[in-house]
């Protein structure tokens, strides 16, 4: 409305709306984690300490120049390899491509007032044919294999720097 209205600048609206894609990244995942935590219990690292999903934002929304037509460039990594508390254990990399999966759903399922957001996951490593989740350990890795100055990710929709 402050955009329509003349009442916010170009740069605070694209703030604004790079703020609203990281709180609905952060609601998506808190309801995705509620989901599947009845089935798989949460992910354990080697001390038992809990593993996070982490979301890195790439494109427009890591630059913070989200728009109104914009989709969401995301990466999801983990910390840490082993595996769920709950009913039905898993290994720590199936239950965060689960989580992701949802969380991606959740962002992008259309109802009687449109979605969320479009996600865009072709800038993870090795892009659509890579993993959807990686290890902090696979990503470093990757970067060192295969990451040149100027382009932090080969695989992508822009293809290789």
């Amino acid at each position: 409305m402050a955009d329509i209205a003349g009442r916010a600048g170009v740069r605070e609206t694209l703030h604004a709306l790079s703020d609203f894609a990281d709180a609905a990244i952060r609601a998506a995942a808190s309801a995705a984690r509620l989901h599947l935590k009845a089935v798989f219990g949460l992910p354990r690292g080697a001390a038992h300490d809990e593993v996070p999903l982490i979301v890195l934002g790439m494109g427009k929304l890591g630059g913070r120049e989200l728009n109104f037509s914009s989709d969401i460039d995301l990466v999801f990594l983990f910390s840490e390899a082993g595996q769920t508390d709950g009913p039905r254990e898993v290994e720590n990399e199936e239950y965060f491509n689960r989580l992701g999966r949802e969380l991606i759903r959740l962002l992008g399922v259309r109802n009687e007032d449109g979605f969320v957001f479009r996600v865009d996951m072709r800038l993870r490593p090795f892009g659509d044919s890579g993993p959807l989740v990686v290890s902090l350990a696979s990503l470093e890795d990757y970067l060192q294999e295969h990451g040149a100055t100027g382009s932090v990710m080969r695989g992508s929709r822009r293809g290789p720097s």
